[in-house]
């Protein structure tokens, strides 16, 4: 019996979006997808006068193990890329973990690679079965091991059934042998939807997210836990259950000087007392039908415009800067988000801050300066097109967009996402547009030959090359197997 393809009844909601709010999307004659594909050879930016190298896409290997979304892509210090777990086209669970050379341009299953079969994959706790997951985070520590935790999927059968829940479960997978192993101590708090980050101290940080699955009440962690790489072991950070003050579910956690910054997000909850100020009922991928936002400390809105930061000397997590983002009051989740290896600012692009519901898009990016702590406004996504006759480029909001940096030469790639079509539902956008750091401009566009959501993008070590891996539609229903390379 596959246990993992049995779980695709259980899951016939999750990776789904619904109930969405339709948006107003002007009387313009063409939507900004077609603007976009009008112009995708175009590379005049706003304030350029010479022409730029925008590069291109062109096509990567497939991926080994077919469709994949809603899985994690790890650049190796091999330089390989490690991509695991994810669902698959029918909505079951990926039990198996896939490495891409980038020289050879090939996918290679984890489990033809590792000692034994079993060791390429993640086993329950029995080592019965090889489990998958999603919403899982994985992060690589100083020494190359990369650390992979929690998630939504199963570890238990029971009368015969998967069992779907918020998972604690940690492994780390070894580079050198190409071996998962299953660290005894579980994370104190089952999440998904968490983030993680390494830091400066050689452990991972692990906070918020859901630990909680299916109808009943469901509350946004605010706990955070520190995961020792050496000993293999979760310990509570400062504050307990309370670490963070914010919710930032769905937001941005970066590393930020010699400290780590969480930005953005929502403190989903629905079960929130009658007194909390006018939650909104949304439906959040299928998950919670029932689920509310509810608006942070730091933000008059719904969502999170502000951060805080967590301090590795003294174990807390604290003010973050004093200036939050130009993006309203109501706050954002979902922006793309890359820390800056050409000098440690990080850089986010669009997402949604609507009051009413979800894909109330943005096209907002802006940098937040390691020098100041400030967040500085950028130019909206979509200005690098065109204006037609003597109107100005026009925006195109955009969420779920993925960000990585060319090379180190701080400009980055903004990379698909979802936008609205001209009757206001989401669709998969092509459109991919590059960021000029150094002038604050935006300097050209290009195309993907697919538009992609919940997918993956990795610079390749060493290149002015970024692999676009998987996604699927913005309906969330079907996945991807193809992968693209951008490069200049």
């Amino acid at each position: 019996m596959n246990l993992t393809k049995k779980a695709c009844g259980v899951l016939a909601l999750v990776g789904l979006i619904s109930g969405l709010t339709a948006c107003d999307t002007g009387s313009a004659s063409s939507s900004p997808q077609q603007q976009a594909k009008l112009f995708s050879g175009a590379f005049i930016g706003s304030g350029l006068s010479t022409t730029v190298n925008v590069g291109s896409f062109s096509a990567a290997a497939s991926l080994s193990q077919g469709a994949r979304a809603g899985h994690t892509a790890t650049l190796l210090d091999t330089g390989n890329i490690l991509v695991v777990a994810g669902v698959d086209a029918n909505g079951g669970f990926h039990a198996e973990n896939e490495l891409y050379d980038p020289t050879a341009d090939t996918w290679t299953p984890v489990s033809t690679l590792a000692a034994s079969q079993n060791q390429g994959r993640l086993m329950d706790a029995t080592g019965a079965f090889p489990t998958g997951r999603q919403f899982h985070q994985a992060v690589k520590g100083t020494t190359g091991t990369v650390v992979v935790c929690g998630g939504l999927a199963f570890e238990r059968i029971v009368n015969n059934q998967p069992v779907v829940e918020a998972l604690g479960t940690t492994y780390t997978f070894n580079p050198q042998t190409n071996n998962f192993a299953l660290t005894p101590a579980p994370m104190i708090t089952p999440r998904y939807f968490h983030l993680t980050s390494l830091l400066s101290n050689g452990t991972v940080l692990a906070t918020v997210g859901w630990d909680v699955f299916g109808q009943g009440p469901k509350i946004a962690l605010q706990s955070a836990e520190i995961f020792d790489v050496g000993l293999g072991t979760w310990s509570a950070a400062a504050g307990g259950a309370q670490s963070v003050t914010a919710g930032h579910t769905w937001g941005n956690m970066n590393v930020f000087g010699q400290n780590v910054i969480v930005v953005n997000g929502a403190r989903f909850d629905n079960a929130a007392p009658p007194q909390m100020q006018q939650p909104i009922g949304m439906q959040v991928y299928g998950v919670s039908p029932i689920a509310v936002m509810i608006g942070s400390p730091n933000s008059t809105g719904r969502y999170s415009a502000g951060g805080e930061v967590y301090n590795v000397t003294n174990g807390n997590f604290g003010t973050g800067p004093t200036s939050t983002r130009n993006v309203g009051q109501a706050g954002v989740i979902l922006s793309g988000a890359a820390r800056l290896n050409s000098g440690g600012d990080i850089y986010y692009a669009g997402g949604e801050n609507g009051t009413q519901g979800r894909f109330q898009n943005i096209a907002t990016t802006e940098l937040l300066e390691i020098a100041t702590g400030q967040f500085k406004a950028g130019p909206d996504i979509g200005t690098s097109v065109p204006g037609q006759g003597s109107n100005p480029p026009t925006p195109i909001p955009t969420t779920h967009t993925e960000v990585g940096e060319i090379g180190v030469s701080g400009d980055v790639l903004i990379v698909g996402g979802a936008i609205l079509n001209a009757q206001g539902q989401p669709q998969e956008t092509p459109f991919c547009e590059i960021y000029d750091r150094l002038n604050n401009i935006m300097k050209g566009n290009l195309n993907m030959a697919e538009g992609r959501i919940d997918h993956r993008v990795v610079p390749i070590r060493g290149t002015n090359r970024i692999l676009v891996i998987g996604g699927r539609d913005a309906a969330m229903n079907a996945p991807k197997d193809t992968c693209e390379v951008y490069a200049r």
